[in-house]
């Protein structure tokens, strides 16, 4: 098997994107892409799909030898879009996309190996999550969430409270992402050990320091966070608070704790 590397990028959705405009990237788009980009109507969500279709071939293209109109895409069964196969055996790329508020996370994985013919997946997801206030936490819990997540949470002051609810919720949407099953799968069917944000293994990953999500400047700790429940053996998570506002979880079905991260800002 390859050795692998993950690679998270972040991207700005309301700042206009470094070297690339918006010409560029509608040119790079499918015809399916730019029939579904021309029926948004709100000015936003348009930019949003826009600079999250093109940027993500973009971002690809930075990890090989291939021009951004040329990736072409599949979407498994739970709708979790992938490279298609021959690009994928080719490439050795996995992907997943995230966005949130004002910016766009695409995940990356290079040197997926091919054993016995097959692509050695090696599946990623990714989510990234602005804090929001005024959500129903209470309300939420029973419905979406293990018995222990609740638990836990319930006993938590008010304020961490509301912070720890997206923390958690970004973790569960990066596993159900990886897994490919999406809603299909019950967010009450696995669990997160959240009491580990508060402490426990740390890595410092470069960030490059972008002042917009990381005062001052260095690198940000993404923490291990214990995963449990049926069939999520093979999974590991990460999580880093990027600010207040922000957070952002990673589930591979590899061990993180021995893939190297390198975090990077268009």
């Amino acid at each position: 098997m390859n050795s692998c590397q993950l690679h998270v990028w972040f991207i700005s959705l309301t700042d206009p994107v470094e070297g690339v405009s918006e010409a560029q990237m509608l040119e790079c788009l499918s015809q399916d892409e730019r029939q579904r980009q021309a029926g948004f109507t709100h000015a936003k969500a348009g930019r949003a799909n826009l600079v999250s279709r093109a940027m993500l071939r973009h971002v690809l293209s930075r990890h090989c030898d291939l021009a951004p109109h040329q990736w072409r895409f599949v979407t498994g069964e739970q709708g979790k879009p992938a490279l298609c196969e021959q690009q994928t055996r080719q490439f050795g790329l996995g992907f997943n996309v995230s966005h949130s508020g004002d910016w766009l996370c695409i995940a990356v994985i290079e040197g997926i190996g091919v054993v016995t013919g097959a692509a050695d997946q090696r599946e990623i997801g990714v989510d990234i999550e602005r804090f929001r206030r005024g959500v129903s936490v209470d309300s939420v819990l029973n419905r979406f969430f293990a018995p222990d997540e609740s638990a836990s949470l319930m006993a938590m002051p008010t304020a961490l409270r509301e912070q720890r609810f997206f923390d958690l919720w970004a973790l569960k949407e990066s596993f159900i992402k990886a897994t490919g099953q999406g809603l299909a799968r019950a967010l009450d069917s696995f669990s997160y050990e959240i009491s580990t944000l508060d402490g426990g293994a740390k890595i410092a990953v470069d960030t490059s320091a972008d002042p917009r999500l990381q005062p001052g400047s260095g690198g940000v700790a993404w923490e291990f966070v214990a995963l449990s429940g049926s069939h999520t053996h093979n999974f590991s998570s990460r999580f880093v608070r990027l600010t207040d506002e922000y957070r952002v979880a990673l589930t591979c079905s590899a061990s993180l704790d021995e893939l190297p991260v390198v975090c990077r800002f268009w």
